[in-house]
């Protein structure tokens, strides 16, 4: 169940906050990796369950001859009891099996700024603080209450910049810094931050129910080395898969509406 309260502080700006529990059973994936050898599913595996609490402040600002702002600021904290957490054992890498991890906790910050200096330019900037760590969990390699969750960073930003004229040119460029983060429950393999950034040039049209978007740009522009995915709890060490460098591209994309 959740439940949800809303109030209005003054014309442009309310308060809001959201409370609830959740269950969640393993799936039939979780379920069917046995990590006994056995055959069967993983009868040992327990739902999952979470109470949640979340409280922000929504608002706009009329900058007058420098466009409008669209604010928001929240904080959360959920509280998980048996969190499904995947590994990998060392003699069977590739292959992720699940156990419950006893006691987590998630708290955080938000915080979100939109800004519309002009028709068709916007700056769209957020950022994310969040500490989530093992409350209670003792895993086969030792006991790891206290430590961050993997694969998760403590830190999270980005920004984006957006612009669209009425004919359908746009371009838009997106930064995004990831902090610093683990690759395994017990925090020893630490992996460094990055930055990535990204553009796109193009323009889209609509004629009748066809829609056309010719676009071109670029990943990765300031050539970062980063990670496409970290496998936590990785069997054999093999956490990582590394990202691409600068990649340029080219493309259209048709869309069609039957309604």
């Amino acid at each position: 169940p959740w439940a949800g309260l809303f109030f209005r502080l003054l014309p442009r700006m309310h308060m809001y906050a959201n409370a609830g529990t959740r269950f969640e059973t393993p799936t039939l994936s979780e379920l069917s990796n046995n990590p006994a050898g056995t055959g069967g599913f993983a009868s040992a595996l327990l739902p999952q369950r979470t109470a949640a609490f979340e409280a922000g402040l929504r608002g706009e600002v009329n900058l007058s001859k420098v466009g409008r702002l669209d604010w928001e600021l929240a904080c959360f904290r959920a509280y998980t009891r048996d969190e499904l957490s995947p590994y990998e054992l060392p003699g069977q890498p590739g292959r992720t099996y699940y156990r419950n991890a006893g006691e987590v906790l998630r708290q955080g910050l938000e915080i979100s700024f939109d800004w519309h200096p002009l028709e068709g330019l916007s700056l769209l900037m957020q950022y994310t603080f969040s500490d989530f760590r093992f409350k209670h969990f003792t895993t086969p390699a030792g006991d790891v209450s206290g430590n961050r969750l993997p694969v998760l960073p403590r830190h999270l930003g980005q920004a984006e910049l957006r612009w669209e004229r009425p004919e359908g040119l746009y371009f838009l460029t997106t930064l995004r810094v990831t902090g610093d983060l683990y690759a395994d429950d017990a925090n020893a393999v630490p992996v460094n931050g990055w930055a990535f950034l990204k553009a796109r040039i193009g323009w889209r049209r609509r004629f009748g129910k066809i829609s056309i978007d010719l676009f071109t740009g670029a990943d990765n522009l300031s050539d970062a080395r980063y990670f496409n995915n970290v496998r936590p709890n990785a069997g054999g060490g093999r956490y990582f898969e590394p990202g691409a460098g600068v990649a340029w591209l080219a493309g259209v994309r048709f869309r069609s509406s039957w309604q």
